[in-house]
């Protein structure tokens, strides 16, 4: 069985009892219980679910896990990141931020820069950025999303749509050289796919624990990336696959 496959059984039945134990879900998947708390991690990793002992909830009711708990993990590899994306954002340049606890990282870190104009559907990069008024900051309207302070929706897509951006700056759940880059829900395939239409430049944002991961969704191809920002070398086939169109791949 694939475990794009799995993955899905697996947040469908969480979606219906909000909580899953793993032995019962190995039987009901015919896979181990080793392979079952393998998903899990992977899933935890990507947002999707909270691992408890012997299986896991449904991260504040809300699907994914709150932003404040992803922030913590990995904080040195998203600092790096941070320094090294905002080099690439120009005086001026109107940016479209996307949200995740990488992206926040890169609000924090553009709040002292030169000023731009930024707009973003999360409240916590939209505060990380208004720290002295040298920025003009816009947050795109929509429903809020609690559990990742973020809008989404029509009224979102309508906000974006009426810009052409610089620069678009998203993270991902994972990358693969063959599936590309990849998110949680379908929200983020139509999402993203807006964006690299209203996008002079496309940019990721990733720590390379990130690369070979997947999750249920692809959310572009690799060949969408014109800049990819990273905290480690990549693997050489994705940065064969952006240098094939000229993209920059940036790590220290």
């Amino acid at each position: 069985m694939l475990s794009s496959y799995r993955h899905k059984r697996i947040l469908d039945s969480l979606a219906v009892s909000g909580q899953l134990e793993v032995a019962m879900l190995a039987q009901e998947l015919g896979c181990s219980e080793k392979t079952i708390r393998r998903d899990l991690e992977h899933l935890e990793a990507a947002g999707r679910l909270q691992r408890v002992h012997g299986g896991a909830i449904r991260p504040d009711g809300e699907g994914v896990v709150p932003v404040e708990q992803r922030f913590g993990r990995e904080r040195r590899a998203k600092q790096i990141i941070a320094g090294l994306a905002v080099e690439r954002i120009p005086e001026g340049a109107l940016v479209f931020l996307g949200a995740g606890s990488t992206t926040l990282a890169v609000a924090a870190r553009l709040a002292g820069r030169p000023p731009v104009t930024v707009v973003t559907n999360m409240i916590d990069a939209a505060q990380a950025l208004d720290r002295d008024g040298r920025h003009r900051v816009f947050l795109a309207g929509g429903e809020l999303a609690g559990a990742t302070h973020t809008t989404f929706g029509p009224e979102t897509l309508q906000f974006v749509r009426a810009r052409l951006f610089d620069l678009v700056i998203c993270g991902a759940t994972g990358i693969d050289p063959d599936h590309g880059v990849m998110g949680p829900t379908d929200w983020h395939v139509a999402f993203t796919d807006l964006l690299i239409r209203q996008a002079h430049r496309f940019m990721v944002v990733a720590a390379a624990s990130k690369f070979g991961q997947r999750d249920c969704y692809r959310v572009c191809e690799i060949s969408a990336i014109d800049i990819l920002v990273t905290d480690r070398r990549p693997d050489q086939r994705v940065i064969d696959r952006l240098a094939d169109r000229g993209a920059e791949v940036l790590y220290p």
